[in-house]
């Protein structure tokens, strides 16, 4: 996660999915980055998109990886 996210993307995800620990209400990490509850959401999306395209490059890749081994059994 460490090479898609930033330090405070990571922060943020972690915090309010309760990685390692329970999760963290939005005003409270807000307050811990010393940021707006609405930035703090913004970029949470942000981290969010980022890993969802991050995880559709890597499926796209495995399949295209796939259907090259298929072909070259073939």
């Amino acid at each position: 996660m460490s090479h898609v996210l930033n330090e405070r993307e990571q922060i943020i995800l972690n915090e309010m999915y309760g990685v390692n620990k329970e999760r963290t209400y939005l005003k409270t990490v807000a307050e811990l980055l010393n940021l707006s509850p609405e930035r703090v959401r913004q970029l949470r999306n942000r981290a969010e998109y980022k890993m969802i395209r991050r995880l559709l490059v890597r499926i796209k890749d495995e399949s295209s990886f796939t259907e090259r081994e298929g072909q070259s059994r073939s």
